[in-house]
């Protein structure tokens, strides 16, 4: 069992993941006051862009008062509604090499034609993830 530890990179350990959200929420939240109070956007339109709930939106811009981290599916809103990518997250933030690799996860939200295409795949049957396998094999 001791030889599966630290076969999986960007798995991170609770206290770690707790730590790297932190440092998102605080980020994001700055990038929704620029959107709000700049750009003059309302939580709604935000809400309309991402399917963040308006109350997540506050909680978020807002993390010295509230205390809550974001948490995996919201970022996956935000990365796949564009109100923020990946690239932008690695260069704004001091991150370990192990928070670096996590949030490259979150890459592939940010296709909207992968997210079409997987669920056109799923309606036929297929596996999206054994036919990108295949395809990389073989190439």
């Amino acid at each position: 069992m001791m030889e599966n530890i630290g076969e999986n990179t960007q798995k991170l350990r609770v206290a770690e993941k707790k730590a790297l959200m932190k440092k998102v929420t605080i980020h994001l939240g700055k990038i929704l006051r620029y959107y709000i109070e700049v750009n003059g956007w309302t939580a709604r339109e935000i809400y309309d862009q991402t399917g963040v709930p308006q109350n997540r939106l506050t909680e978020i811009q807002n993390y010295e008062k509230y205390q809550r981290p974001i948490n995996d599916l919201n970022l996956k809103l935000f990365v796949g509604g564009g109100m923020i990518n990946v690239e932008q997250l690695l260069d704004k933030l001091e991150l370990t090499e192990k928070e670096k690799l996590y949030l490259e996860t979150f890459k592939m939200h940010e296709d909207k034609a992968l997210s079409k295409y997987v669920l056109k795949a799923a309606k036929r049957g297929f596996v999206a993830s054994e036919i990108i396998k295949k395809f990389l094999d073989e190439n």
